[in-house]
């Protein structure tokens, strides 16, 4: 299943809409990045991860009232 098709399954099901989705990717070509922020994702983190960067997202995605569960 590929990214997109499963950020569709996850926007599709009632019980994991509202979940924030966080992209985890080697493909740091802007063009893709433009297009899953299009699609929705919450952040867009490139590999190698930035340790900061990710804290900073989890900290942002865990302050988010009402959408995690």
């Amino acid at each position: 299943m590929s990214g997109t098709d499963l950020l569709d399954a996850l926007r599709d099901d009632p019980r994991t809409a509202a979940i924030p989705v966080v992209v985890v990717t080697a493909d740091a070509t802007p063009s893709q990045i433009q297009r899953l922020r299009d699609l929705g994702v919450a952040a867009y983190l490139t590999k190698p991860i930035d340790i900061r960067e990710l804290l900073s997202v989890v900290e942002t995605m865990s302050s988010r009232p009402g959408e995690l569960r």
